[in-house]
């Protein structure tokens, strides 16, 4: 059978074309949806997979000072920390566009890869889009009142003895797990999408 596609390779070569290219404009319409829901007011905070938490080395000294009464200003901090990267995003929101619509596979041979194309669209991106993060991140923090809160945090578990400084690049902390969020739901999306192909 003839396919104006394919010539005489077949049908199923037209199938496999059209749904590499409604896996592309599918996957850049969940993109748009992701990056509205994740840079709306809650965005990251309301949502328990891609909440962004205390740093590791805060958290447990962090739980001894809810106990001292300190409870609100820990609460204060992790709400900053989310609205930082809340901020942070919106301006970089092209960006991730961008860098999906350069990379999303356009051929069959390229969909036909085994790892997830999320995993992979990530791996080749996310170090350009966590140092592009950083310094929109800057900017929102004061925004957010983030350092405040976090010197204020920290230095109050420093005068109880429950932790040293340790030192912690703050902007590339929030970045990182700000464009985490990005991939953790596309690949939920992703997910999905498959399985909604092998159970039609």
């Amino acid at each position: 059978m003839y396919c104006a596609c394919a010539g005489w390779l077949g049908s199923s070569v037209c199938a496999q074309e059209g749904e590499a290219v409604y896996t592309r404009v599918a996957m850049e319409r969940q993109c748009q949806v992701v990056l509205r829901a994740l840079t709306r007011k809650g965005g990251y905070m309301t949502d328990e997979k891609v909440r962004i938490h205390l740093p590791e080395f805060l958290d447990d000294a962090s739980r001894m000072l809810k106990t001292t009464g300190y409870g609100r200003p820990v609460e204060e901090l992790v709400l900053a920390l989310n609205r930082t990267a809340e901020l942070a995003l919106a301006p970089l929101q092209e960006d991730v566009l961008q860098s999906l619509r350069s990379w999303v596979p356009q051929t069959t041979h390229r969909v036909a890869k085994p790892a997830p194309w999320v995993a992979q669209w990530q791996e080749k991106v996310q170090a350009r889009l966590v140092t592009l993060a950083v310094t929109t991140v800057e900017g929102a923090m004061p925004k957010a009142a983030l350092p405040r809160r976090y010197d204020a945090v920290v230095d109050r578990m420093a005068q109880l003895g429950l932790l040293g400084r340790e030192p912690l690049d703050l902007p590339r902390y929030v970045a990182e797990r700000m464009i985490q969020g990005v991939f953790v739901l596309m690949a939920i999306h992703e997910q999905q999408v498959r399985a909604g192909q092998k159970t039609g």
